[in-house]
């Protein structure tokens, strides 16, 4: 029997190319992602994992 992970992938406009962003405004983020779940996905760039 499949079980079904507690935590799927979260959909994030996070992107990792994004010059204007500061070192803290990326730490933050990946943070933020981290404690959502620890795989994020991004239509543009796919899964990201944190």
């Amino acid at each position: 029997m499949d079980v079904p992970h507690p935590r799927t992938a979260t959909e994030v406009t996070y992107d990792h190319l994004d010059q204007t962003l500061t070192r803290d405004e990326v730490w933050s983020s990946y943070a933020e992602m981290r404690d959502a779940c620890p795989v994020a996905h991004n239509s543009r760039y796919g899964v990201i994992s944190t």
